[in-house]
């Protein structure tokens, strides 16, 4: 139904992969400052996530009862970590990596467990 047929060049496509190499000669170049950027970027969503959380802490006591009381936790936990991360930046380094690992370790395995519906397209492709 929105299948487009007349194929010509995206030159949207080609500027989006311009940037996307450059980023990466960037990125590459000086992998430890992407590193700490990135655990810097994580500590800050975590405080603010945080201080969010505590900041509707008296609303959802009231409406729900205890339950407020795991999120007041979590947000204190959200907090720590972020000031952690900030002012520890080679602990979030290791501990986004093996972050990242887990996930991907995780991602792959429940692939691998749901890739049985792959038998009914191409054989071929199951078994690879």
């Amino acid at each position: 139904m929105f299948r487009r047929n007349d194929w010509r060049f995206d030159w949207s496509e080609l500027m989006t992969g311009i940037i996307f190499l450059i980023g990466a000669y960037f990125l590459l170049n000086k992998p430890k400052a992407t590193l700490s950027g990135l655990v810097i970027i994580v500590a800050v969503a975590a405080i603010i996530r945080g201080i969010a959380k505590i900041s509707v802490y008296g609303q959802l006591r009231q409406d729900t009862g205890i339950r407020a009381t795991v999120m007041l936790v979590n947000a204190i936990l959200d907090i720590v970590i972020g000031l952690l991360f900030i002012f520890n930046i080679p602990a979030g380094i290791f501990t986004m990596s093996y972050m990242f690992a887990i996930w991907f370790l995780l991602d792959a395995i429940v692939g691998l467990l749901n890739v049985s519906h792959l038998k009914q397209f191409n054989m071929g492709l199951y078994i690879l």
